[in-house]
């Protein structure tokens, strides 16, 4: 009730900014079970879609069913061409202007578990790529050298797809909306260790944060020790019972929540107006600069979920003209 009532809150402000909201269909109760557990439902978008010029790229999730067949529709009629399953949503690929910047593409645990039980894989091990490994395999030469491979074509893959942008592909830990934000022309907000600004946003104003200080909390520390810092509902703590029903009939809705930073994954109406769960006194001070008004809505259970504004919803047309912030560019910085 309580996650519904922030949705409404949050159409509500959309709406007055004059935004048309379309929201995903919730199918039958029995479609959204999978092996005893409850699926995730379609309520982060920005994972599993992306708009990018005049194609939409939208993937399959276990328990879906039609819940965007009438926003692919409208699409359609839109005059824009549809892509399902090409491990494309604007998570993990950012766009701005005429540059798309990339990070690591989602690889399943199961798929990378099938694929070293292969024979005649070649034992080599790109360090690198070690951090995209699921503990139980990261010391697999099989799985590291299947991770690289995957990451290798993926980033192939999207070059081809946009020859008409300028690919930039980085080693991101986990979705580039929660890692940092490009608010405007000239203003960027940003976890530390992302990416060298100076190469990639020359010029530009970034406001750097801290990682989440979850872990100086108290509240958060007791729910820890039981969940591994994946969830935390405040005020649930030593609920035994709800702790146990989450871990388990929920545990694919949730995430890793202690390494989320939720002032990064704000959501840009326009150059004037952002919308956000919270913002830091640096950031208000940079917003105070630039003239952007920043509006707080509440996610009540975002640490639930772990999902922010940015993940809640997904951009499939903006009234713009499209820009070349860095038209000087002829090859990718990165």
């Amino acid at each position: 009730m309580e996650t519904e009532e922030d949705y409404q809150s949050l159409i509500k402000v959309l709406e007055s900014f004059d935004v048309t909201v379309l929201r995903p269909v919730i199918g039958d109760r029995e479609q959204h079970i999978q092996d005893g557990m409850i699926l995730p439902p379609p309520s982060t978008p920005r994972d599993y879609t992306a708009m990018i010029g005049d194609r939409f790229f939208i993937d399959d999730r276990p328990g879906f069913g039609d819940a965007y067949k009438h926003i692919c529709d409208h699409i359609s009629e839109q005059g824009n061409s549809i892509t399902k399953n090409a491990n494309i949503n604007s998570a993990t690929v950012f766009r701005i202007g005429k540059d798309l910047y990339c990070g690591a593409p989602e690889i399943d645990d199961q798929e990378i578990w099938n694929a070293v039980r292969r024979p005649n894989w070649p034992a080599q091990i790109p360090k690198e790529f070690v951090n995209k490994l699921p503990p139980r395999l990261i010391n697999d030469t099989k799985a590291v050298k299947y991770v690289q491979d995957f990451i290798s074509q993926h980033h192939l893959n999207i070059s081809n797809m946009f020859p008409d942008y300028r690919c930039h592909f980085y080693d991101f830990q986990g979705h580039i909306d929660g890692c940092f934000c490009a608010v405007k022309p000239g203003l960027i907000i940003s976890l530390r260790d992302i990416q060298d600004y100076s190469v990639t946003f020359p010029g530009w104003q970034v406001v750097y944060l801290e990682d989440s200080n979850l872990g100086l909390r108290e509240e958060f520390d007791i729910i820890k020790h039981k969940n591994k810092g994946r969830w935390w509902v405040p005020g649930e703590e030593r609920n035994e019972g709800f702790i146990q029903f989450v871990e388990q009939y929920l545990p694919r809705c949730v995430g890793l929540i202690e390494e989320t930073v939720f002032d990064v994954n704000s959501l840009v109406i326009d150059q004037k107006n952002v919308i956000c769960t919270t913002f830091s006194d640096e950031i208000l001070e940079a917003y105070q600069q630039h003239g952007i008004n920043p509006i707080p809505v509440n996610v009540r259970h975002r640490y639930l979920w772990d999902g922010g504004l940015h993940c809640m919803t997904s951009d499939i047309h903006r009234e713009s003209v499209q820009q070349d912030w860095f038209p000087q560019r002829s090859i990718s910085p990165g």
